[in-house]
């Protein structure tokens, strides 16, 4: 069966402090077992997130709106709409802070679909 729904009316889980959002849209609770796909947002000024890199998981991050500063295998980058982040197992990555006065927003797609995070530093 084919599946269609709205993102906004998926539920997001809220971190503690409120500065980031995340919505699983595709995941295995929607019946499919080889990718996901989360819907992230993070507000203004917030960061920065763990730097760490994924054992097996294969991630591309396609940003929608706002500007951020990332740290990618060590360089630090600018990033805004339309960029489109491919990061391969073993690369380290982390969001280092949310730049200007508009929300961080982007899809995370990647498979497989396991949590396999691990610390990668500060």
């Amino acid at each position: 069966m084919v599946l269609v729904f709205d993102a906004r009316e998926v539920e997001a889980k809220v971190s503690r402090d409120g500065g980031r959002s995340e919505r699983e849209l595709i995941s295995e609770e929607r019946g499919v077992r080889n990718f996901f796909v989360h819907l992230e947002s993070l507000k203004p000024r917030s960061g920065p997130t763990s730097y760490h890199y994924h054992k097996t998981k294969e991630t591309v991050l396609f940003i929608l709106k706002g500007r951020a500063r990332v740290l990618l295998e060590g360089e630090e980058r600018e990033v805004g709409p339309n960029a489109v982040i491919v990061i391969r197992p073993g690369e380290r990555h982390g969001i280092l802070e949310v730049l200007g006065e508009e929300d961080f927003e982007f899809l995370e797609i990647g498979a497989p679909p396991i949590e396999d995070r691990v610390l990668a530093g500060p």
